[in-house]
């Protein structure tokens, strides 16, 4: 189940919502791909999901391949 962070930019908050595939324990972000590979524009998107949500520990979750691949993003 996504679950949506509201957006504050410069001290307003956007009208747009960023919704994160998981969230464990109120404290870890958990993106889920499914792609070749995981390149520096999946971790930079991660890495914006924490800033958005002031949490500080993600895990990119890659099943694109014939085994996961997994790469842990902290602040």
């Amino acid at each position: 189940m996504e679950v949506p962070f509201r957006v504050h930019y410069k001290g307003d908050i956007l009208p747009v919502l960023f919704r994160a595939d998981l969230v464990c324990f109120n404290r870890v972000i958990v993106e889920v791909k499914a792609s070749v590979v995981l390149g520096k524009a999946d971790v930079a998107q991660t890495i914006n999901y924490l800033r958005v949500s002031s949490l500080q520990k993600a895990l990119l979750l890659n099943f694109g391949l014939g085994s996961l691949q997994y790469q842990r993003v902290v602040l």
